[in-house]
């Protein structure tokens, strides 16, 4: 079998090293299998890394410029246009348990057809389960922990959260500041008003997210959330028994090299009744699948998230595919009446048809976050509706975005940022100035749409340094250094530290002996770890726009690759927006760029439906 045009297209860079490897080992595993069959094999790798979960062949055939993201004339298409293939040979050349599956006209890995299939028959046993609860109780919890429903507009809110509390399986989702946490702390206490009302003893119920940030992250937002809350006329012993931790979902379910499926997925299921799961715009086809075999037949399963936000890193886009099927609150006239007399209020329905994923959805629209007069909730509106040309112009009518022509000002201030902790850990300091100083992150954050180059991480990164060995002398600036910010890049549960964690390298007092350590803040408590037991960190003056996901700062600023703005995509420069609460700046955008990036949308392709 002749492969040369495979190795060719490896050494253009067309192909991947895993996806040439891979089909050269199917070349030698399956002896059988033509030269198109090995080379869609290829195609197909090269088709999951960019996030889709099949490759279509018949849209290939038919425009394969579309299918591969080339052009017209380039080598893939060229040979996709004029390959002869039959789908029925590919079929008995795949058989029923090979590597690779073709079903309904598209070419799958194995890994990825049994994932979908296993999420799609739990979805389509779930979706319509119901757990009807006592409604005169529920309304009276509803009306103390919202008040009492005023006025003619849907309180989404309480919609979310009673769909939720009667639904097997659901989705709760909104953009940044809509209420998600609000409404999870609400639900979480009427469940477990419910069960200590009617059965005395609390359900079990599960936190979680995809990163240890975004878990740190929901962990304090509800424990914020119920500091605050007035339980006056709920069941006694709500309070103690809401969750006060988050676990990452690679640590609850167990997921590891050793035990890849975790420690769930055979007849020892997950000991909840409920699992929560935050930021599930990052979770990708292989961790769902995971979710699912994890889960009792009773154990309750929400989602929440923000669809328009980037897709996971790894293959499929869960939360954007179970939502674009489907509208929010598509539900039928006894489904609205149902949650009106569970306290709901006035419910407005969607438009669309009654469907099951719309009957258990529920969209916060209201931003309790950004108002009218706020630039960074107009920029990112107009961002994710597409309009880019509009988007620009708010650049001169908003106070609160700004656009700077090149890094140097967002350099400044990250040097500035350190030479401060530099100066002042020179003199007496107050007990107080490392938490102090590890709050100054969340102050300011660069983010980059790519790690190397013009306008990356690495690039900034090494000009910050450069300027502070420029001030201090290399001497002072080694690599562990006063005011140096770290990201973890791997989880260390060992030591409670997980990836996407931020540090500040500080001195502290050991024994009498001044010493650089890494400060962390967990569940507001400052914690310092020994630079020994720091591995796998990175300086993080800036960081990529992946691994913001789940994080908020006060201020932030988007370098733009100028030479691959071609990278940036609509979903990329909204989260990088919505990372800020209060300014954020575009750094040496182009304007036509900036529009061409807001019309390019992310579309993964796969079979998953809500």
């Amino acid at each position: 079998m002749n492969l040369v045009h495979l190795e060719a297209w490896h050494d253009s860079g067309f192909l991947s090293a895993l996806d040439w490897q891979f089909a050269a080992a199917m070349q030698r595993l399956q002896p059988a299998w033509s030269a198109e069959l090995v080379t869609l094999a290829a195609l197909c790798s090269r088709q999951a890394a960019r996030g889709h979960t099949l490759l279509d062949l018949r849209a290939l055939k038919a425009s394969p410029s579309r299918v591969l993201g080339e052009g017209d004339g380039h080598p893939l298409c060229a040979w996709a246009a004029a390959a002869a293939w039959d789908e029925a040979s590919l079929v008995d050349q795949c058989g029923p348990m090979g590597p690779l599956v073709v079903a309904d006209g598209c070419l799958f890995l194995r890994r990825h057809y049994d994932d979908e299939a296993h999420i799609q028959h739990y979805l389509s046993a779930r979706l319509a389960d119901r757990y009807p609860v006592d409604a005169q109780s529920v309304a009276t919890a509803v009306a103390v922990l919202f008040g009492e429903a005023e006025g003619t507009a849907t309180d989404w809110q309480r919609v979310a959260c009673l769909v939720s509390l009667e639904a097997a399986f659901s989705l709760i989702t909104g953009g940044p500041g809509t209420g998600k946490t609000t409404t999870v702390v609400r639900l979480l206490a009427l469940i477990q008003h419910m069960a200590m009302a009617q059965q005395g003893v609390p359900q079990r119920i599960g936190l979680a997210a995809p990163t240890g940030k975004a878990a740190t992250r929901l962990a304090e937002s509800i424990a914020k959330q119920v500091a605050g809350m007035d339980f006056t006329g709920l069941a006694p012993g709500v309070r103690a028994s809401l969750p006060s931790s988050a676990d990452t979902l690679h640590r609850l379910l167990g997921l590891s090299s050793a035990q890849p499926r975790g420690r769930y997925a055979d007849a020892a299921k997950l000991p909840l009744d409920w699992l929560i799961v935050d930021e599930a715009s990052m979770i990708d086809l292989r961790l769902m699948a995971r979710i699912v075999d994890s889960l009792g037949p009773d154990t309750r399963l929400v989602l929440l998230g923000d669809p328009d936000q980037l897709a996971s890193v790894e293959a499929g886009a869960v939360l954007g595919q179970l939502t674009a099927s489907s509208a929010p609150a598509a539900f039928e006239p006894a489904q609205c009446a149902r949650l009106e007399a569970l306290g709901a209020g006035p419910v407005e329905v969607a438009g669309a048809a009654p469907s099951g994923m719309g009957a258990v959805w529920a969209h916060l629209k209201v931003s309790h976050r950004f108002d009218h007069r706020s630039g960074i909730g107009a920029l990112a509106k107009a961002v994710n509706q597409g309009h880019g040309e509009h988007a620009w112009t708010l650049f001169e009518e908003f106070a609160d975005i700004d656009l700077t022509p090149d890094m140097s000002v967002a350099v400044e201030r990250c040097v500035q940022r350190t030479a401060d902790m530099i100066e002042q850990s020179r003199d007496e300091r107050d007990p107080g100035w490392p938490r102090a100083c590890v709050d100054r992150l969340s102050e300011f954050q660069v983010l980059a749409a790519v790690r190397a180059g013009a306008g990356g991480v690495m690039v900034f990164n090494q000009a910050v340094e450069h300027a502070l060995v420029a001030r201090f002398g290399r001497s002072e600036i080694a690599q562990w250094y006063v005011g140096r910010p770290v990201i973890m890049t791997r989880n260390q549960p060992n030591l409670g530290v997980m990836n996407g964690d931020l540090g500040l390298c500080l001195p502290r007092a050991v024994d009498g002996v001044e010493r650089l350590q890494v400060a962390m803040v967990a569940n507001g408590v400052l914690r310092w770890f020994p630079l020994s037991a720091m591995q796998g960190v990175e300086t993080v003056y800036a960081m990529t726009v992946h691994k913001s996901q789940g994080s908020e700062f006060a201020e932030s600023a988007l370098l733009w690759p100028r030479d691959r703005s071609g990278l940036l995509t609509r979903e990329l420069v909204y989260t990088a927006i919505t990372r800020a609460r209060r300014r954020f700046q575009l750094v040496g955008a182009d304007p036509t760029e900036f529009a061409r990036a807001c019309s390019r949308r992310v579309n993964r392709v796969g079979r998953l439906k809500g």
